[in-house]
């Protein structure tokens, strides 16, 4: 996005926010960010999702859900394993989340978070 003008905070491999974008410049900066993310998507295409994927993303969540619980942060219960996986076979995803209740945690901004307990990711399942 850099080499189009655009000013932008890289949190992971597939996660970018805009910064200075003004609502006048919007529109064209999601052509930008959707043409940007077209070509990511193409020369690095995410994994196969097996159950072996979503075994490994659900332990993976599992250690993210213990260190925020140890900064104090409320974490949902997880489903089982075979539920999570079951569910993200079926969706591509699945809806529990360590990181649901971050955005209210209320004592650190979500990069504080982010930096002390990172999010599960696709790059550490394969």
């Amino acid at each position: 996005m850099g080499d189009k003008g655009w000013n932008v905070r890289v949190f992971s491999d597939r996660e970018v926010e805009p910064q200075g974008v003004t609502a006048d410049q919007a529109q064209v900066y999601q052509g930008d960010i959707d043409a940007c993310s077209a070509e990511y998507t193409a020369a690095h295409p995410p994994p196969a999702i097996t159950a072996d994927f979503a075994r490994s993303m659900y332990q993976q969540e599992l250690v993210t859900m213990k260190c925020l619980q140890e900064l104090g942060i409320q974490v949902d219960l997880p489903p089982s394993e075979q539920t999570y996986i079951d569910e993200y076979l079926r969706q591509k995803y699945s809806s529990w989340s360590a990181y649901a209740h971050v955005a209210q945690n209320g004592k650190l901004s979500f990069a504080e978070v982010e930096k002390k307990c990172p999010q599960a990711t696709f790059t550490g399942s394969e």
